[in-house]
């Protein structure tokens, strides 16, 4: 399950695609990117390359519009070695 953490300098979304959107709760997540992207920092985790994000939002435009907006300003840390703790 997807856990959503706030605070008053960053928001973190945990595991973004874990389970996929409907179209109603990928517009809702569009909104609150929409609000926050110029104003706060956000920590995005995903198992998910950006071309399948139109899955597990349900809805391609919507995804390419959340996209948009952060890659507006990001800063990308792309981890690609398994690490198991």
């Amino acid at each position: 399950m997807s856990i959503f953490r706030r605070s008053n300098t960053i928001d973190i979304i945990d595991e973004l695609g874990y389970i996929e959107l409907n179209k109603k709760n990928a517009s809702l997540f569009f909104q609150l990117i929409a609000i926050i992207y110029e104003k706060k920092s956000i920590f995005i985790t995903t198992n998910k390359p950006f071309v399948q994000w139109g899955q597990v939002f349900g809805d391609n435009t919507v995804a390419t519009a959340i996209i948009d907006r952060l890659l507006h300003l990001l800063i990308r840390f792309l981890l690609t070695e398994k690490v198991f703790v």
